[in-house]
């Protein structure tokens, strides 16, 4: 199915749903099936609001990190690239994903100037 049209509450077409729905209806969607000839209208509703706040030291957990592990520490270097890391040549680090990074205890090694961009 592809999506043909999204409208907004107050469109053209949406009157009746924002009727019944009133602050809880978002948007009418139109999806058209190529292969079936067939048309669907779909709405999207809100179900339920509650206080959020952002996590704000939270790192998702595949977030490559930059690392710095020296050159001559072959043995680092060598348990980051079996973990999936990989050489970063215009940084000139190595990159891990922050899950893995966690799991080999490797934080303390974390170049953070990069890493936060």
């Amino acid at each position: 199915m592809k999506m043909q049209r999204k409208l907004a509450p107050g469109e053209p077409g949406t009157k009746k749903y924002l009727e019944k729905y009133g602050d809880r209806f978002v948007c009418l969607r139109y999806k058209y099936d190529t292969e079936s000839g067939i048309k669907s209208k779909t709405i999207e509703l809100t179900v339920s609001e509650e206080v959020w706040t952002k996590k704000s030291n939270y790192i998702p957990p595949n977030k490559l990190m930059h690392l710095n592990i020296p050159l001559t520490n072959v043995f680092l270097q060598k348990l980051v690239r079996e973990a999936g890391g990989f050489w970063d040549s215009t940084a000139h680090c190595l990159r891990l994903p922050y899950n893995m990074t966690k799991a080999l205890g490797l934080e303390t090694r974390i170049i953070w100037s990069l890493s936060n961009k």
